[in-house]
């Protein structure tokens, strides 16, 4: 994706996300009353979070990547948008759950981070945007520690796994149903 390309498709993502959370009140007061944006599919895989280092690949305004923190995660989310990112933020001081938001293009921010993880979450809609899909494998798998976990949550219709184990190896599928496919890759 050229700049050009990459800055129309952030200035959309933009819009996208004011007109997403227009419609939904006020975010903060369903984070403190309990609310969890979270599939109980994906809680149950996901596991006991608490301590563990989380990335959110594409966290978009967040409220996934609040959802990972109230479990004990210590979550960064990184986005390209401005505006999901800073509503991001605000909702996490809002909600007063703890979690880091970074505005970056994630493909660069993957290959010069310093930070490791021992959880990189990939979810719905997050892969088929992606320009370059082996550069995203490779670098979500640079920054997991020895033996983190990559999750990825995609729409069942769209098969990437074929693609996924030729990127970054062996895969085991731990969920499908006609809705969504679950995959981990564990780094050696």
């Amino acid at each position: 994706m050229n700049n050009e390309e990459l800055a129309s498709t952030r200035r959309s993502w933009d819009v996208a996300t004011r007109n997403h959370n227009a419609h939904k009140g006020d975010q903060a007061a369903f984070f403190r009353g309990g609310g969890d944006t979270l599939f109980p599919e994906e809680l149950e895989l996901l596991g006991d979070l608490a301590g563990r280092h989380v990335l959110h690949a594409q966290c978009n305004a967040g409220q996934d990547s609040l959802s990972l923190a109230r479990r004990g995660a210590h979550v960064t989310g990184v986005d390209f948008s401005g505006e999901a990112v800073s509503f991001a933020r605000k909702l996490a001081v809002d909600a007063g759950i703890p979690a880091v938001f970074e505005e970056a293009e994630l493909l660069e921010w993957l290959e010069r981070t310093p930070a490791r993880f021992d959880v990189a979450f990939s979810s719905y809609g997050a892969v088929g945007w992606l320009p370059d899909l082996g550069r995203w494998a490779r670098g979500l798998c640079r920054v997991l520690r020895p033996g983190g976990e990559l999750w990825t949550v995609w729409n069942s219709s769209l098969g990437y796994r074929p693609a996924l184990q030729r990127l970054v190896g062996p895969t085991r599928q731990v969920a499908r149903n006609a809705k969504f496919t679950v995959t981990v890759s564990t780094r050696r």
